[in-house]
């Protein structure tokens, strides 16, 4: 970047560029023999003098290459972004299909990606025990994927699986098909839903409510926020998030503001209700 000019990408975006060529290399890093050289990753003692191996930069973790100083770049994260009741409310009622009132109920309960509500098949909805089960599949027709390709079962409110008779009932009738969610209105009729489908209904929405900050993840940030202003343990909202550790869940979702801290704090007793509305 030229003296007194503007950055022509933000922090946060440079970090995932860094990110996806970090994987790059490290990824033929595996395969090719004289790219572990160019990340650092050398073998016997370190070259003397100022050299420093090209791509180590790309490092994200400590290594050999750590000796070398990576660059590090400073990204602010950005609170998530969560939805209202009301909001989702108003959502709710400018959906005009049970398939898409259900979608929207599915993930607001359940905090799935849209990649795994998309990968879902009934089997996978256990009506009996309230339970959605998310599981790992890499031949989905749709190309949705659980991310990480990690299995769980995230317990729900038994009242969903009634929207999602009500769409079994009176739109899919008797479409043959194991995924749930599938095409109704558009050919080919009955394939599955996919991310562009989704996408395009998640628009359509956003511009018949006004709430332009409503996408599929905004229902995922609400439904992990209310787990954890509810004092739900946080190791148990990272694993119904399918996060690959609490810490994944703990630095997404630090914006919990000072009201929630200070509630948590009344109710274990270690400042007074009157301090704290003071």
């Amino acid at each position: 970047m030229l003296p007194g000019t503007e950055p022509a990408l933000s922090n946060s975006t440079l970090v995932r560029k860094r990110a996806a060529l970090a994987s790059f290399y490290r990824f033929h890093s595996r395969r090719v023999p004289h790219v572990p050289a160019l990340l650092g990753e050398l073998i016997g003692t370190r070259p003397t003098g100022p050299f420093v191996p090209l791509l180590v930069h790309t490092h994200r973790r400590r290594s050999t290459a750590a000796a070398y100083s990576p660059i590090r770049i400073r990204a602010h994260r950005a609170a998530p972004q969560t939805l209202s009741d009301d909001e989702v409310g108003a959502v709710l009622t400018a959906c005009t299909r049970l398939r898409d009132r259900f979608l929207v109920r599915l993930l607001d309960a359940s905090g799935l990606r849209i990649s795994e509500a998309l990968g879902l098949r009934h089997a996978d909805l256990a009506l009996r025990f309230g339970e959605v089960r998310v599981v790992a599949r890499d031949d989905n027709a749709n190309g949705a994927r659980v991310k990480g390709m990690k299995d769980r079962i995230v317990p729900v409110p038994r009242s969903l699986f009634d929207a999602y008779g009500d769409y079994m009932e009176s739109e899919y009738g008797a479409l043959d098909s194991d995924f749930v969610f599938v095409n109704l209105f558009r050919d080919p009729k009955g394939a599955p839903m996919t991310r562009v489908n989704a996408k395009d209904l998640l628009a359509r929405l956003r511009r018949r409510t006004g709430i332009g900050h409503f996408h599929a993840h905004a229902l995922r940030h609400s439904y992990a926020t209310r787990l954890l202003r509810a004092e739900v343990p946080l190791e148990v909202v990272a694993e119904l998030l399918g996060h690959s550790s609490s810490q994944t869940t703990a630095s997404t979702y630090a914006h919990l503001n000072v009201e929630d801290h200070r509630r948590i704090l009344v109710t274990a007793g270690i400042i007074e209700r009157e301090e704290a509305s003071g």
